[in-house]
């Protein structure tokens, strides 16, 4: 790896392989062979390095006596079926509804509800209307499509032990034209030379339902795709009664969120000692108050900024800083220099906020050299403490309690973490970041939702609307793992 923040991304990576084995099921020793002659030396290394670090995060779970989180959790829902099987008629009616059984576990638990006297299992959105051969191909060997909206359920049926067409639809079947287009536009290449005869296989009151209601709007950009998601929804707050439903792809990174992003200023600030860039960055973002009220910091950051960000560079740290704020002489200044106009309350302002950043960046400034990363995990909370308040996980913020759990859960984990730089450190907060969603709030009776994909396909609204349907963003840009190829 280049460098801490590169060993942490590879170590999520690492992370994110091990969860994806456990939760699939998939036996280690499959790794045995997987690397051919034809594939490069490297991904040969790769597996080699994978057992090891599989034997050594196993035994490193055994000594503290734990388990991973996917184990426990197939433990738990094994027992949930088994429990269920030993009950049977005495379990009473158990329904189990919305679920693709995509997990190996909970595929088996709900083949045990299955099989219960008063046991039902909801499957959610299974196309019926796809010919036997098209959907057989979504479980062949040779045309296997994990990918696919029905690849899940196409597993399942097999385990419930019902054929398709075996499955009976609750409620009576209406036009369906949305469910049919969706049905053909999914279909994989091997059939898709029926499409040509589409116009003659579905009726006119089909083809009329499918595109009723539905409205495409090709923005030129992501401003313009706001802008009109933003009116939609604005025309559905105006229509009481009315429902709609925005789905994205299920909440924003915390690093990208306002809590997160100043965590990365503080840092990135304190590790390049203050330079302007990174410091008017930080002086303006909304969240750092530095203990004063919002007209008074934006005044003290107006005349800090004629003061020392502008012209000649300050001596680096906080003392340049200082040491420039002392030395102003706006007198001195030749007629039309905008820095005339701060006065002696401007450079009073401007003193102040700099001795506020150095009392909040002091935490960080004292971890000098490689320091051990507890320290900096608990210095970087202190200096965000000191300019935006208190952390709390409980925080009705989501963001904010977003950042104090990560905070939280680096901390628990930062003893057996190496000791670091503070530049290497700013550099690694936003991968030790990365994986941390931070979701919006809900309510019960919204009327307007913004909803990932697993939720929205469970209720109904008068509208739905998908946002950023482009390559890269929905569907997602295919990852490119560093540990094993997509063969592999």
């Amino acid at each position: 790896a280049a460098g801490p923040a590169a060993t942490v991304a590879l170590a999520d990576e690492l992370g994110r392989l091990f969860d994806q084995m456990s939760t699939a099921g998939v036996a280690w020793s499959r790794l045995d062979g997987l690397a051919p002659e034809e594939h490069d030396r490297y991904f040969e290394i790769s597996l080699d390095f994978l057992r090891i670090a599989r034997r050594a995060w196993l035994a490193h779970l055994d000594a503290l006596e734990l388990v991973e989180p996917a184990v426990r959790r197939d433990v738990l829902v094994g027992a949930e079926a088994a429990r269920l099987a030993r009950l049977g008629i005495a379990a009473g009616p158990v329904i189990a509804a919305g679920s693709t059984g995509s997990l190996p576990a909970t595929a088996r638990l709900l083949a045990a509800i299955a099989r219960l006297p008063q046991g039902a299992v909801v499957l959610p959105g299974l196309d019926l209307d796809a010919e036997d051969d098209a959907f057989a191909l979504l479980t062949a060997p040779a045309t296997l499509a994990p990918d696919h909206p029905q690849y899940g359920l196409a597993h399942l049926l097999p385990l419930l032990g019902v054929a398709r067409r075996d499955v009976m639809e609750l409620g009576p079947r209406g036009p369906n034209g949305r469910e049919r287009l969706l049905s053909e536009a999914m279909r994989q290449s091997e059939t898709t030379d029926r499409w040509t005869s589409l116009a003659t296989r579905l009726p006119d009151t089909v083809r009329d339902a499918a595109l009723e209601g539905l409205a495409l709007v090709a923005a030129a950009d992501p401003r313009e795709e706001a802008l009109a998601i933003a009116l939609v929804l604005r025309d559905t707050l105006e229509r009481p009664g009315e429902t709609a439903a925005l789905v994205d792809s299920a909440g924003v990174p915390l690093a990208e969120t306002a809590p997160g992003r100043l965590a990365r200023l503080v840092a990135r600030a304190a590790a390049e000692d203050c330079a302007p860039g990174p410091l008017f960055a930080l002086l303006t973002h909304p969240m750092a108050r530095f203990g004063l009220e919002a007209e008074e910091k934006r005044a003290a950051v107006a005349a800090l900024e004629l003061i020392a960000l502008r012209g000649p560079r300050p001596r680096a740290g906080i003392a340049g800083l200082a040491a420039t704020v002392a030395a102003f002489a706006p007198d001195t200044l030749r007629d039309g220099d905008p820095r005339r106009r701060v006065d002696a309350a401007g450079i009073a302002a401007a003193s102040d906020l700099v001795a506020r950043l150095g009392a909040a960046l002091a935490p960080l400034f004292a971890c000098t050299g490689k320091a051990p990363l507890p320290d900096l995990v608990a210095a970087h909370r202190a200096a965000l403490t000191a300019m935006a308040g208190p952390l709390d996980a409980e925080d009705a913020d989501p963001a904010r309690a977003a950042l104090a759990l990560a905070f939280e859960e680096i901390a628990a984990g930062a003893a057996d973490g190496p000791a670091l730089r503070l530049a290497d450190y700013a550099e690694t907060v936003s991968a030790l970041f990365a994986d941390q969603m931070v979701r919006p709030p809900r309510q019960a009776q919204e009327q307007v939702r913004i909803l990932g994909p697993l939720e929205a396909r469970l209720i109904h609204v008068d509208r739905v609307i998908l946002g950023g349907l482009v390559e890269g963003a929905w569907p997602p840009q295919t990852r490119t793992d560093p540990w094993l190829s997509r063969p592999m």
